[in-house]
């Protein structure tokens, strides 16, 4: 995408215009957010706000080379954004440490087709409700799926 700015003297440059896509990992809460610039955050811009570990996070973001700014993880596009946000979610549900590292190694074995249709469907979830809690149906079909149950 791009996008024409206006400098001085009426001189035009071209320049690209890519979604900040990241997650702000606070006090034990990741919130999962996207905006056109990382100074344009709204309320509205929130994909997903749930609790936890950001040790678990921080590894998973590793794997998928993505780039750690303190409490923050920045993703280079969606795709790996989608696998963070369906593990986050799901992992919310996994008590057992031998189940979460299955978990983790489900989410990047996925291909980019399920990893969008999982996480569009939680995105849109938060979407309606704001609530974790809503989101259980939405992790259980995807333990059931994945045998995780």
């Amino acid at each position: 995408m791009g996008e024409e700015v206006i400098l001085g003297g009426g001189q035009t440059q071209q320049v690209e215009c890519k979604p900040y896509i990241a997650i702000r990992c606070r006090g034990g809460t990741a919130t999962f957010l996207w905006a056109s610039s990382p100074r344009d955050r709204l309320e509205s811009s929130v994909d997903l706000k749930v609790k936890v570990d950001t040790e678990e996070l921080m590894w998973l973001a590793r794997t998928l080379n993505c780039r750690l700014d303190e409490d923050d993880i920045v993703f280079p596009s969606l795709d790996p954004y989608n696998r963070v946000l369906i593990y986050a979610c799901v992992r919310k549900t996994i008590r057992s440490p031998r189940k979460a590292r299955y978990l983790a190694s489900l989410v990047l074995d996925l291909n980019s087709w399920e990893a969008f249709y999982w996480a569009s469907t939680i995105r849109e979830d938060w979407w309606l409700n704001r609530s974790v809690k809503r989101l259980y149906k939405v992790a259980k079909a995807f333990k059931i799926l994945f045998n995780l149950e």
